[in-house]
């Protein structure tokens, strides 16, 4: 009786597995081919393993000073903010001082004469 049950069962199974691969139609639009590798966005350029990032490339949008503890807030090409102090880093650039109507940034390059600070503003 067991075996008996067991045949209809396993006969059910098989009919009903190959009306699905009848049915089944591979479309390539719709999925993606499982045998290709997945596309990886490119590595972003880094300078000295911080992101190659120009802070005079950001508008500087306000500043809150007057107190001791300044702070700036600059915006990017995309119009998103970012809220800066003295001692944060934007890439390699470090927020040197906030005055009340610039940024100073300094950085450190590298020369055949040795290392060199250099100061950049970016102005209100």
């Amino acid at each position: 009786m067991r075996r008996i049950a067991v045949a209809v069962l396993l006969a059910g199974v098989l009919a009903s597995s190959q009306a699905l691969a009848e049915d089944y139609h591979y479309q390539p639009g719709l999925h993606a081919d499982p045998f290709k590798a997945p596309q990886t966005a490119p590595a972003p350029e880094t300078c000295d393993g911080q992101p190659c990032v120009d802070p005079m490339e950001y508008k500087l949008t306000a500043i809150v000073s007057g107190s001791s503890r300044p702070i700036a807030m600059i915006e990017d090409s995309k119009g998103e903010s970012t809220i800066l102090k003295p001692g944060d880093f934007v890439g390699r650039h470090r927020v040197e001082a906030i005055r009340s109507d610039r940024v100073v940034f300094t950085t450190v390059r590298v020369t055949p004469s040795g290392p060199v600070k250099v100061s950049r503003e970016l102005k209100l």
